[in-house]
């Protein structure tokens, strides 16, 4: 038989798989039972409530998530590395859609809709994304400021893209104005206090990376 650890994680994975391969409506705790293998009655007793796993679910997701962009190893450029992050940030999005809606309260597994404090159980991962900043910060290449508002600003547009992608509304942009995400980051990096050409350079140096 599982320890109440192995039996918690298992159930968490089995929210997940059908998070993953079915969509947010298959993750209801008789669905989750099913796939572990056992009566509903084991997952009220681990979790209380379809929210609590849903939480622990969207846990896993920011871990892996934090773990997919730690990934990147520092550079001597911390530029180019944050380039880096957002190709990173923009696969995991792409190869895990489900997943990434769940955890920006996006989607709603089951009918369980993340709200309020709960939405920021992905801290531990935008705090990651800030050490990469504070490198940037450090390197002269932006001017001095908090490394976590730096680290919101960038997440803010990166996220922002994913989610106009995924509506259609950047495509159907596209025969009014070129989506040019380099020039997105570019135009950001220059506000931050870089240099537009070495923001280019730090880009090419990378071209045709993927997240």
């Amino acid at each position: 038989m599982p320890t109440p650890a192995g039996r918690r994680d298992a159930l968490v994975d089995a929210a997940l798989r059908l998070l993953e391969t079915e969509g947010p409506e298959a993750v209801t705790v008789r669905r989750v039972a099913q796939h572990y293998g056992s009566s509903t009655m084991v997952v009220y007793s681990e979790f209380g409530s379809l929210g609590a796993l849903v939480d622990a679910v969207v846990v896993a997701g920011f871990g892996a998530l934090r773990e997919h962009l730690l990934a990147v190893e520092p550079s001597p450029d911390p530029v180019t590395d944050l380039w880096l992050l957002a190709l990173a940030y923009t696969g995991f999005a792409e190869h895990r859609p489900h997943l990434y809606d769940a955890m920006y309260g996006a989607s709603a597994p089951g009918g369980h809709r993340r709200t309020g404090e709960q939405l920021l159980l992905g801290l531990d991962t935008f705090r990651a994304y800030a050490d990469y900043c504070a490198r940037a910060v450090a390197a002269g290449r932006l001017r001095p400021a908090e490394p976590l508002e730096i680290a919101l600003d960038l997440w803010t547009v990166v996220h922002g893209r994913i989610m106009l992608e995924r509506s259609g509304l950047l495509g159907a942009l596209g025969s009014i104005i070129r989506d040019d995400p380099v020039r997105t980051f570019e135009t950001l990096m220059t506000g931050l206090g870089d240099d537009p050409a070495r923001v280019r350079a730090s880009v090419a140096a990378v071209a045709g990376a993927v997240g």
